[in-house]
C-alpha cells in the first residue's frame, strides 16, 4: 500500500499562536478518532512564530480531506478553531523532495 505525504500551511492572528497551540495539546479524543477514521495518521503541526505547519500520511489522501469536511465533527472544531487563523483556512503544499530511509548496511 501506498503512503500519500501531506502537508499545509497556514498563517496564524500573531496574538493566538499560544491559544492554537494550547488547544492542539488538549486536542479532543473524539477528533484524534475522527481522523483515523478517515485514514490520517502520523499527523504532526508545528508552529514557527504565527505559521503553523501540519503534515500527515494517508493511503489516499483526496479521499481523507473529504472524510475531515464531511465529518459530524467538523462544525464543532471549526467553532472551537474560529478566529485562530488570519485566513480562512490553510493551503495544501507542494511536495518536491522525498528522501526514503535507507537500508542498514
Amino acid at each position: 500500500m501506498s503512503v500519500e505525504r501531506v502537508a499545509w500551511t497556514g498563517t496564524l492572528h500573531p496574538d493566538r499562536v499560544d491559544e492554537y497551540a494550547r488547544k492542539h495539546t488538549e486536542i479532543w479524543p473524539e477528533m484524534a478518532e475522527s481522523l483515523a477514521d478517515v485514514g490520517i495518521r502520523n499527523y504532526s503541526i508545528f508552529v514557527h512564530g504565527n505559521l503553523a505547519f501540519g503534515y500527515y500520511e494517508s493511503s489516499d489522501a483526496e479521499a481523507s480531506i473529504r472524510g475531515q469536511r464531511e465529518a459530524p465533527i467538523r462544525p464543532r472544531w471549526k467553532a472551537h478553531m474560529s478566529g485562530l487563523f488570519i485566513s480562512d483556512g490553510t493551503t495544501r503544499m507542494r511536495e518536491v523532495m522525498h528522501l526514503p530511509g535507507h537500508p542498514l548496511s
